[in-house]
């Protein structure tokens, strides 16, 4: 692993063949955590105009490990990238590094306003789970009506291991907006038996003037019933 150092040299050198550059990072990718060395070098690859080396780079980032978080504020960046593969890649590898990206996917979904960017943001969240629930509890108290559906329904998406969700969805039955409303109520439906508790809260929507919370409370309130016949057997 001696050749970590000339190997860095030519993945930074842009005159090289892009193909040679993808081979490169493929290469320390193989090396795991022995290529730890070859982080900052994996972190200006993220920039690499070829998106197969970005891809790579975010790929072998994951690898190295826990040596790698240093490139988690990189790696929320590169959610903005316009290749969908990279974008695929950089969600696998922020999942791995799990409760240490979250801080910066919110604060990536926070800041950005494309629709695309928040929805990889999100569904990493659900992929980490129960790590992310109080983040995503936060995020539903957002002043953005869109970030906030999308935080209940990414609680949805994790479901019953979401449970300590339950009273801050609770709370949010009240919410402003429609969507979020409806969603949040999709939300408590499948945290199963325990979120019971929310039933007084939800029987009062079947009176909303919307009828898609109305149509949503129907569809949760069977939900719950059938779980907690499920939960008595």
């Amino acid at each position: 692993h001696d050749a970590i150092p000339a190997l860095c040299e030519v993945l930074r050198d842009k005159t090289n063949n892009k193909v040679a550059r993808y081979y490169i990072v493929w290469i320390l990718g193989e090396m795991g955590p022995e290529a730890k060395l070859a982080i900052p070098a994996l972190i200006e690859a993220l920039n690499d105009q070829y998106k197969f080396v970005r891809m790579g780079a975010a790929s072998a980032l994951g690898k190295i490990g826990p040596e790698a978080t240093v490139a988690i504020t990189k790696l929320t960046e590169v959610l903005k990238d316009e290749e969908r593969e990279v974008r695929s890649e950089v969600v696998k590898v922020l999942v791995k590094y799990g409760q240490y990206a979250i801080p910066y996917i919110i604060k990536t979904l926070q800041s950005s306003n494309d629709e695309r960017v928040r929805r990889d943001a999100f569904a990493t969240l659900v992929k980490i789970g129960t790590d992310a629930v109080p983040a995503l509890c936060e995020v539903l108290r957002d002043k953005n009506k869109n970030i906030r559906f999308k935080a209940a329904a990414a609680l949805k998406g994790i479901g019953p291991k979401a449970k300590e969700a339950i009273p801050t969805l609770i709370d949010a039955l009240k919410d402003e907006d429609a969507e979020v409303r409806s969603e949040v109520v999709f939300a408590l439906g499948e945290m199963g038996p325990e979120a019971k508790i929310a039933l007084p809260g939800i029987k009062k929507l079947l009176e909303d003037k919307e009828m898609k919370v109305r149509h949503a409370v129907s569809e949760s309130l069977k939900k719950l019933q059938n779980s907690d016949k499920a939960g008595q057997e």
